[in-house]
């Protein structure tokens, strides 16, 4: 199986407190030997986030994410096209033990 991905990711602080991300990629999967199975399928995953760091000496955040994933089969491979989405809100705290 052959697969090629591009990877990019943009992030952006507008404040010291907030911080805006994207990302996105794009996979594509062939099997060289199977004719009905050049290229036949194409992935793409896209992100979005908000964070909050409440507090700049601490290493703890408050997330806002959109999480998405697309994937498209070529006609005739005999699978099917689906996508998923999600929201998510995280609370993202390392506790230092050392």
């Amino acid at each position: 199986m052959i697969r090629n991905s591009v990877i990019g990711e943009l992030h952006y602080q507008p404040a010291a407190h907030w911080n805006l991300f994207v990302k996105g990629a794009v996979e594509k999967a062939s099997l060289r030997k199977v004719e009905a199975f050049r290229n036949y399928r194409t992935s793409y995953t896209y992100q979005a986030a908000v964070q909050w760091f409440p507090d700049l000496t601490q290493d703890a955040r408050l997330s806002l994410a959109y999480v998405g994933k697309s994937v498209k089969y070529k006609d005739g491979c005999g699978l099917e096209d689906y996508n998923n989405n999600r929201i998510e809100l995280s609370l993202i705290y390392r506790i230092k033990v050392y």
